[in-house]
């Protein structure tokens, strides 16, 4: 076990020796909502954010205080000369955190979570400080607990909106607590700019408990991308990039992601910089990403390393004759076209508004920059053996409201393991728009049949632009950056299925 010893902030000042120094020390709701310039916190009623704030009340990039003053001096200098040069050299991992710096660098609810688990171990100078353990540990507990119990989720996020907005304010481990449970409702929803503000704010809340912290510079930048695509405001989203670069030079001093963070911090970076029209800096990051060992050709083709495979043929959108598994799967979709669609329009009838019971969030609803996107999900893949599992509500043969859809695609041929991973309709609503990302893998492509397709929804990937055609199958490659919008009047829905790509495909086909 590792003996506590515990750090105040900032991070330059001697450790503590008391477990007294966590909680760390609060900031007052008045410095709070000074530092944000946000009329929520100092009003005190998150609920009550308007639509209306207005881009002033956004912190610029010199005022993020992970990058004004908490970034160690050795990484400041790397971070000023990140931009400049025809080329930029690697940000690599720093090292491991040790026990002297553990309880620093790590956010106070992976420590809870490590102290619970027994793999940290405390020592506690006095009775009192044993109580503070003690009544910590405690809420963390229940914190826990509320993760997966939506009342007491919904209670306790009450009551940290109330404690957290008056002075003298949250302590780290609350606001951590209070900034899970926003991230929890943001994910489950259609966007929801005042969300998003109010998570927004409490982010900058951590890093005022510690600034240039890597895991609170990386929450802040991305609630900056998801606020700056909501509003189309390239100045937000230049702060994202900004706060970004911070998250990655501070994980280059002590290394404490994990290879899933640093991939998506690299991703957002050079992603975002084409999305304002920064493509000079793109090009800079984007050498800087393979100099640290990223093996991307492409600036719009970004997808996970280890979900990738260089040597594959690489298009944006791929032909239905491109592969005989392809062919086979365009013919069965468009020839069952109708059925599809009957099945679908019948279902959507019987469920009513709102399809309850039948239409939900999909697991990426912070790609939603505006409406909202969801899904009937048909299929998905078995947590163990990745196996196709269907759900026998949706799809059983004695009366399933998409029997014969399921059907279809269950059938058993050679062709049967073509499809991997899921089977689901998604549902655009008019207005909405997915903002450009890329996937996280190049092993498989999508195959979508238009079902219902109104005028003027266009998709856009690797700077390729198409539209879906009613009982017609479009397929593109997911890991290109692509999003969509929907300037039309009346829901897009797709049949989406992903299939193996044609140059790994042999390797599951049936013989």
């Amino acid at each position: 076990r590792i003996a506590a010893s515990l750090s105040s902030v900032p991070v330059q000042q001697e450790p503590c020796t008391a477990f007294a120094c966590l909680p760390f020390p609060a900031p007052t709701a008045h410095a709070l909502a000074k530092s944000l310039e946000t009329p929520m916190i100092a009003a005190g009623v998150p609920s009550a954010v308007q639509a209306s704030v207005v881009e002033a009340n956004i912190p610029s990039p010199a005022n993020i205080p992970s990058l004004a003053a908490g970034v160690p001096a050795p990484a400041a200098r790397l971070l000023d000369s990140a931009g400049s040069g025809e080329h930029g050299g690697a940000i690599l991992p720093g090292p491991q955190a040790t026990e002297t710096s553990v309880f620093q660098v790590y956010p106070t609810e992976m420590l809870y979570a490590s102290i619970d688990k027994g793999q940290l171990g405390v020592n506690m100078g006095t009775e009192e400080e044993g109580k503070a353990h003690n009544r910590s540990m405690a809420l963390y507990r229940k914190y826990s607990q509320a993760l997966s119990d939506i009342d007491l989720r919904a209670k306790m996020l009450a009551a940290l909106r109330k404690k957290c907005t008056k002075v003298p304010g949250c302590a780290e481990d609350t606001m951590s607590y209070y900034a899970k449970f926003l991230d929890i409702e943001q994910k489950a929803a259609a966007p929801s700019r005042p969300l998003a503000v109010e998570l927004l704010s409490v982010r900058h809340g951590l890093l005022q408990h510690r600034p240039g912290n890597s895991f609170y510079l990386f929450a802040a930048g991305e609630q900056l991308e998801i606020l700056g695509s909501m509003d189309r405001n390239d100045t937000i989203l230049r702060n994202s990039v900004e706060a970004l670069k911070g998250a990655l030079i501070s994980d280059s001093i002590v290394g404490v992601f994990d290879d899933v963070t640093r991939y998506k911090a690299w991703e957002l970076i050079i992603t975002t910089l084409q999305r304002i029209g920064d493509v000079p800096a793109a090009k800079i990051w984007m050498s800087r990403a393979r100099a640290t060992g990223y093996p991307w050709h492409s600036m719009v083709q970004l997808p996970y390393p280890r979900m990738f495979h260089p040597g594959f043929e690489a298009k944006p959108f791929w032909k239905c004759r491109d592969a005989e598994h392809l062919a086979y799967l365009c013919r069965l979709l468009e020839s069952n076209y109708a059925t599809i669609r009957s099945e679908l329009e019948l279902a959507l009838r019987t469920f009513g508004e709102g399809g309850s019971g039948l239409i939900s969030s999909t697991d990426s609803t912070t790609l939603v920059s505006r409406g909202n996107w969801t899904q009937i999900k048909l299929a998905g893949d078995d947590p163990q053996t990745k196996a196709l599992v269907w759900r026998p509500e949706l799809c059983a043969p004695d009366g399933g409201p998409f029997a014969r859809t399921c059907a279809l695609l269950r059938g058993q041929n050679r062709f049967a393991s073509a499809i991997t991973g899921a089977a689901k309709f998604y549902l655009l609503d008019a207005g909405s728009e997915l903002k450009p990302h890329c996937g996280q893998g190049n092993l498989r492509l999508f195959m979508q049949l238009g079902v219902l397709v109104p005028q003027g929804v266009v998709m856009e990937v690797g700077g390729e632009r198409r539209s879906w055609q009613e009982g017609k199958v479009l397929i593109f490659d997911d890991s290109f950056m692509h999003g969509v919008v929907h300037s039309g009047s009346s829901v897009r829905v797709t049949l989406s299925i992903p299939v193996w790509h044609p140059d790994i495909y042999h390797r599951f086909a049936h013989r």
